[in-house]
């Protein structure tokens, strides 16, 4: 599954779908996409459509940073590799 999701991410019209639904989840389905993306969150970040996606996954996480701490981490010490 990580990887379909990662592939949708950096997907040219997938990206859409994908900030859409990142920006209605709750904080349980934050938790998972970022589980099951983790070990792409690089690959994402660096294609030019899903640089969109992790951005609005960045964003709706530092949201909620008090309680999603450790995936926004996740997603911080990914990018930085």
């Amino acid at each position: 599954m990580s990887g379909s999701l990662a592939e949708v991410m950096s997907n040219q019209f997938g990206n859409y779908l994908c900030q859409k639904i990142i920006e209605v989840s709750k904080e349980h389905d934050l938790r998972l996409i970022v589980n099951s993306i983790s070990t792409h969150i690089l690959d994402i970040s660096t294609s030019i459509h899903g640089t969109r996606a992790m951005q609005t996954l960045a964003e709706v996480l530092s949201q909620h940073s008090v309680s999603l701490y450790k995936e926004l981490e996740i997603v911080i010490t990914q990018m930085n590799e």
